[in-house]
């Protein structure tokens, strides 16, 4: 009778050790799962936050950088538009460094225009003739752009603000 008192108890205290070894592996899963999600989240969060320098850091350098016209009392194309190209051409460069964080079509719309330019370039080195209308029109188009680069720079920003936020949630 007392060895089936011992191993009756030998069996209970089994299956108790059993039972808190399941518990502890469970609440250890749960645990680690949710450190590896922490981690996740703030290397994440880390990778944003290095985009958004990035962004910030072309956004200072594209404020920083002016054209001065100051000295124009009539626009004369053949002297003012070198320097209007030299002062886009900078720009864009800046942003295409940085490409892949800002809105994919506006990159393609610069890149186009970019390439218009280029092309007013090379016929300008080869004394070829420019079509001084086309030319006035891509002048605009650069305003224009030049305009959109940091709203975009900002959407950029923003957007990963929303990201960050998310994340801290």
């Amino acid at each position: 009778m007392e060895l089936e008192t011992e191993i009756t108890v030998a069996i209970i205290a089994s299956i108790a050790s059993l039972i808190v070894g399941v518990i502890n592996i469970i609440f250890n899963t749960r645990i680690s799962a949710k450190q590896n999600e922490i981690e996740l989240k703030k290397t994440r969060i880390e990778l944003l936050e290095a985009r958004r320098q990035k962004i910030e850091v072309v956004k200072s350098e594209i404020s920083n950088r002016v054209i001065d016209l100051s000295d124009v009392q009539d626009f004369v194309f053949e002297i003012h538009f070198p320097r209007m190209v030299d002062f886009f051409q900078k720009n864009s460069s800046n942003i295409f460094s940085i490409g892949h964080l800002i809105d994919e079509k506006f990159i393609i719309e610069l890149k186009a225009l970019n390439k218009r330019i280029n092309g007013y370039i090379a016929k300008s080195k080869q004394r070829i003739k420019i079509d001084d209308h086309e030319a006035k029109k891509d002048i605009k188009e650069m305003s224009n752009i030049g305009d959109k680069i940091n709203d975009k720079l900002d959407e950029s920003l923003n957007n990963i603000e929303v990201e960050i936020n998310k994340l801290l949630k």
